[in-house]
């Protein structure tokens, strides 16, 4: 019988929200591929060890499946990968949200929606470009008395 590790598969669904897309405001921005709520917040890294995890790509959610897909699946479609309860294999890295660092990609906004420790500030919806104003919020900028 095939086990997994249920840390893992909690990390997928429940602290992955962002994707990098074409930005409607500035080259490439952040997007969220969930809803979210007030509070909650965006890139918690995983805390586990490093390294390659099996994992049942029919228990990630639906949300989070497309963008598992596009990075360790694409030479399947979805609909086969859940239809024959396929296990695949994710890299995940300690310290890191997940493969990549999406925060570097928020654009600037004088009305955000996140704050500098990537926080949502209200509720945002999925699909939603992320913002946060650089200029009061960023800790270099407090720290040097640049505003």
């Amino acid at each position: 019988m095939f086990s997994y590790n249920e840390d893992v598969l909690y990390h997928i669904n429940n602290n992955i929200f962002m994707e990098l897309k074409i930005s409607t405001i500035h080259g490439v921005g952040t997007y969220l591929v969930k809803d979210v709520s007030e509070g909650t917040e965006l890139a918690k890294p995983w805390t586990g060890d490093s390294g390659l995890y099996d994992v049942p790509f029919n228990l990630i959610t639906s949300d989070v499946q497309p963008l598992i897909w596009r990075f360790f699946c694409y030479r399947t479609s979805i609909e086969k990968l859940n239809s024959n309860k396929e296990v695949i294999k994710i890299h995940l890295y300690t310290g890191l949200n997940f493969l990549h660092h999406s925060h570097a990609f928020i654009n600037h906004s004088h009305v955000p929606n996140i704050d500098y420790g990537l926080v949502s500030m209200t509720s945002i919806k999925k699909g939603e470009e992320l913002f946060r104003n650089y200029y009061n919020t960023s800790p270099f900028v407090l720290e040097k008395n640049i505003i």
